[in-house]
Order: structure tokens, then sequence, then C-alpha cells
């Protein structure tokens, strides 16, 4: 259940600031030396405590995805702290509006109510708040820049499932094109490459680009995706053909300890960065 959380923070931080150049993907061990450029994020539970109460492990009766289940449950609060990790040849004004960054990023409504954490999934936490504590800006050669967020809900074990539920529809976010997608995307680990086609049409373009960029969400998403270099790290570049398809290729990790869920974001390609959101696509990569 710990574990799903700093997972779940590692996707949350990837996701709310991947438009931050300065900033590696984040990881959870720290490195045994600084990175050889930019700035390594790295996330961890820090601290956690509880105060206990007569009964206050015993099985409650909690609404699941599929249906109601007997969870044992840990009212917890935490700390947890993301360091800013940075080359040697990073100055500090650089690692300075990086750290402003995430502060803003992780102090949206939704991520200090902890909404912003749950997935629709049984995770094994729901958080009732997560909140700037303390931050701490070290000098040259001091140690990294550090951020402490104290945060607190209920937790519990979570039991692997056999299988999980058959997606019947895609959730598409659509923007000034139309835009098709083909639905019940899934693929096996360690599989043939999955190719995805996307339609679109072309008209309302003029003389845009005739090129899309999509990336994986989270910071370690179940497989990679396979096709031309982007301008802006993290994406990946696709063309479009004649016929207004543009063909995604998601490659599946070789092995998943259980059903995963790789979620591909679309967009439309600009000069140096994205630039009209098209699609957020879901594939099930299974065991």
């Amino acid at each position: 259940m710990l574990d799903a959380f700093e997972a779940r923070l590692a996707d949350l931080f990837a996701d709310r600031l991947a438009g931050v150049p300065e900033l590696r993907l984040p990881v959870r061990t720290p490195p045994a030396a600084p990175p050889a450029s930019l700035i390594q994020p790295v996330l961890r539970v820090v601290n956690v405590s509880a105060a206990p109460v007569l009964g206050d492990d015993a099985p409650r009766v909690r609404r699941l995805p599929g249906g109601l289940g007997l969870r044992t449950v840990l009212e917890l609060q935490g700390v947890a702290a993301v360091d800013l990790v940075a080359a040697v040849d990073v100055a500090r004004p650089v690692r300075l509006a990086a750290l402003d960054a995430v502060l803003v990023a992780l102090h949206a409504e939704d991520v200090r109510s902890g909404a912003a954490f749950a997935d629709g999934t049984d995770q094994g936490f729901l958080l009732r708040g997560f909140r700037l504590s303390d931050a701490v800006a070290p000098g040259e050669g001091e140690g990294p820049l550090r951020a402490l967020f104290a945060f607190a809900g209920d937790f519990w074990p979570v039991r692997p499932d056999d299988s999980g539920p058959a997606i019947a529809t895609i959730p598409t976010r659509l923007a000034s094109l139309p835009v098709t997608v083909p639905a019940g995307l899934s693929v096996r680990a360690g599989g043939p490459d999955l190719v995805i086609p996307l339609t679109l049409d072309l008209r309302s373009l003029g003389a845009a680009p005739a090129r899309v960029v999509a990336r994986l969400r989270g910071a370690a998403p179940p497989g990679s995706l396979i096709g031309d270099a982007a301008p802006l790290p993290g994406f990946t570049a696709y063309p479009v053909d004649a016929d207004g398809v543009a063909r995604l290729v998601f490659r599946p990790a070789a092995m998943v300890a259980a059903m995963a869920i790789a979620g591909i974001e679309v967009s439309l390609a600009g000069v140096v960065q994205p630039s009209v959101a098209l699609a957020e696509i879901s594939v099930r990569v299974l065991p």
C-alpha cells in the first residue's frame, strides 16, 4: 500500500512536471552520484506514523471497483520528500526555478485535497490531504534542494486480482479536430508491438504539419512508444499519411506482475512542443 502510494506520487509528479525541461523523469531511489546533466527528482516516503485507537485495524467494508469488500484499514499520516539532485553544471537560479515549479505544481487544489492521486482502481490508499510542510534550499555543493509534503489518509493492503475488468470504451479528449481511436486495446507483456491507428480529419489543419506526438503518462509506464524523435523530451513523433491516419506503435514491457494500464497522451505536433491535445488512449498490458 505504501509502495503503491510512492509509485503513484512519482507518476503524478511526472505528469504534472512534464513541461519543465530541466527535470528528468523522477526516480524513487537516490542516485549514487549527481546526474550527468539536468536535475534528477527523487521521490520517497520518509516517515509514516499512526494515532492508533482501539479497533483501528479492524476490517472495514469498502466500495471497490468490483463491488464491496473487507479491508484492514489503517489511518496513517506521513511525510514524502521530493529531492532535486542537480548536475554540477546546473546553476543555483535554475535549481531554484525548478523547485518553484515543483511547489506550484504540487500546490494544485486537487493535489492538496488528495483527489489527484485517485486513478479509479483499488490502489490501497485514499488520501484526505497532501500539503507542503517544509522546503530546504542549501547552498552550492551542500546537498539537493528538498521539499517535504505531509500526507494523511486511509491505507489498506491490496490483494492482486487475476485479471482486470474489460475496457469497453476508451476515454478520449477531443480538441478542434475529429479523432477516431480504436476501443478495447490490450496486449500481452513480452508480446509483439501493438499498432494503434489514429484517424484524423486533416482538412481543418490548413498548412500545419501533418504530424502528431505522443507520450506515455506516468513515471514507470508498462511499455514504450516506438517512433521518431520529437523536439520535446519524452514525446515520440508520428507522421500522418495521405488517408489521415497516424499509426502509433506501443511496445509492451517484457514482464508485468499484474494487469497494468498504459496511458498515452496524443497531441498535434507544434514547432518545438505539442500544440493541440487530441486524445488520451488506454492500453491494458496483461501478464
